[in-house]
């Protein structure tokens, strides 16, 4: 394989191309099977919560903040009322949710969700499990970016015990 220094801007961009792309099929994927389910299940039936919650994640990743918080907002309401806000699915959709908002410099709205997502998950999975951990790292973010360097280090000290 050539070195970096002789390889073309092409060459260095196409691992980026193809994550670009996989990030997009991902959002039309998800999309798809939302629009499926909206089809053949009553509304806010309790297998619509995942779909939108995988579509409102890919919306996020491909920067479509306002339109992933709708799909975020309504998988996280069918969590809760089909199983608790106690549940490790609704605590997925609720830390997803704060991390949308976070992005969107709503930080005073999204640090409950992070926090209450961190806390479920942690009781009920672990602190090691993976779920556990990137709801940390969101927390940890979440600081970082509201300017809270007492709270990014808390929760960088509870990351570094987990790894």
């Amino acid at each position: 394989a050539p070195d970096e220094s002789t390889q073309t801007q092409a060459q260095r961009d196409k691992p980026f191309q193809r994550r670009l792309s996989a990030i997009l099929q991902a959002e039309t994927e998800a999309r798809q099977a939302s629009t499926v389910l909206e089809k053949t299940l009553p509304k806010g039936h309790r297998n619509l919560a995942p779909a939108y919650v995988s579509l409102g994640r890919a919306l996020m990743k491909n920067g479509k903040l306002a339109e992933a918080e709708t799909y975020l907002r309504q998988g996280l309401d069918i969590h809760v009322k089909r199983s608790g806000s106690e549940d490790r699915s609704s605590a997925v959709a609720e830390s997803s949710l704060g991390e949308c908002l976070a992005l969107q410099k709503r930080y005073a709205a999204a640090e409950p969700l992070l926090k209450h997502g961190y806390e479920v998950l942690q009781t009920n999975l672990g602190s090691q499990d993976w779920t556990t951990v990137e709801s940390l790292k969101r927390l940890v973010s979440l600081y970082e970016k509201w300017t809270k360097p007492e709270e990014a280090a808390s929760y960088r000290a509870k990351l570094q015990v987990a790894k």
